[in-house]
């Protein structure tokens, strides 16, 4: 049976080999990386797939926008000729002219994203009046600046600088600047504590090491809110988009149910909403899936307009700068 099985690929093989030759061949060449990225109409997704309050999912009108990203493969910059609104850009443009691989910055983008929904959380339960404690304070390495020299890798979380513990950014920065040509910090990475000693950088009358680190940790209410999301998602940019919603579901807030609306941009701890990159394919993804109202920050929103008319869009473009601008919108739908 199986002399009879391996005779037969035999034949096939023989017979078939140019085609087989030039198939892999072709699957070699278009899966080669090239110096760019790729650009594409992402979407929307409902925030009430997303949040949960006290192990409920919310019932929510709302819904964040995406941008789909392509590493810069061969056959997905062949495919940007193709289609339209696929476009290419140069990897160091995207990635900040940083020397972070693809991987690596879509790890930096995962971090910002569980800060954005720290800070989500937070706004929300502070515009609703609801007390909260914070716990489990971690400082995270984000971030690593190209000329620094230092052994710290993004995902690392500083447990101690010079013998200290250190549970916020004030206290990390102040032991750095106390210190001399060095510092001794206690991390941990992979769920291991480890000792390394960094390099002290003079720059603008303070002392650095060349990373970016963020404060990440638990928020304790009477409202046990929990933000899921796909291994694909990253970015901060969902941020106010996931305030909203958490706002809205706190107060009770409702909505025309033939109100469908989506956003962009980012939430700082002022209540200010940030702006964001690729406004174009978040409008467009929103049209296709056919979104009434686009919240968009005040920074993005001559470029939004000017999007609008050129690929007629149907959606309401409202600008928005802080929190409280969407939710006097959404009261006057009421």
């Amino acid at each position: 049976m199986l002399n009879k099985i391996y005779e037969r690929l035999k034949k096939f093989i023989i017979k078939n080999y140019k085609f087989i030759i030039f198939i892999i061949i072709a699957t070699i060449i278009l899966n080669i990386k090239t110096p760019y990225i790729v650009k594409a109409p992402g979407g929307i997704i409902s925030l009430s797939d997303r949040v949960e309050i006290n192990g409920n999912s919310i019932n929510s009108n709302y819904y964040t926008s995406y941008v789909k990203v392509l590493d810069g493969k061969v056959a997905s910059v062949i495919v940007s000729f193709i289609f339209p609104n696929w476009d290419i850009e140069k990897y160091e443009e995207y990635s900040g002219k940083s020397n972070l691989s693809y991987d690596e910055l879509n790890k930096v983008e995962k971090l910002m994203m569980q800060e954005g929904n720290n800070k989500a959380i937070i706004t929300a339960l502070n515009k609703a009046n609801i007390n909260y404690e914070l716990t489990n304070s971690k400082i995270i390495v984000y971030y690593k600046f190209d000329g620094y020299k230092n052994d710290l890798k993004i995902g690392d979380i500083i447990n101690k600088c010079n013998n200290k513990s250190v549970e916020n950014l004030e206290q990390l920065h102040e032991c750095i600047n106390k210190a001399s040509d060095n510092v001794q910090l206690e991390i941990k990475r992979n769920n291991k504590n480890k000792n390394i000693t960094a390099k002290l950088y003079d720059s603008e009358n303070e002392k650095i090491i060349g990373i970016g680190v963020l404060n990440l940790y638990d928020i304790k209410s009477d409202y046990d809110i929990k933000i899921k999301s796909e291994e694909s998602e990253s970015g901060s940019s969902g941020g106010f988009m996931t305030t909203l919603a958490i706002y809205s579901e706190l107060t009770n807030l409702k909505l025309p149910k033939n109100v469908k609306i989506a956003g962009t941009g980012t939430i700082e701890e002022d209540e200010k909403i940030g702006p964001i990159d690729a406004i174009k394919y978040k409008l467009l993804g929103a049209e296709k899936q056919k979104a009434t109202v686009f919240f968009v920050p005040e920074e993005n929103y001559k470029d939004a307009i000017k999007i609008k008319k050129k690929h007629k869009l149907k959606l309401k473009i409202i600008k928005v700068s802080k929190v409280d601008d969407a939710i006097n919108y959404l009261n006057s739908l009421r």
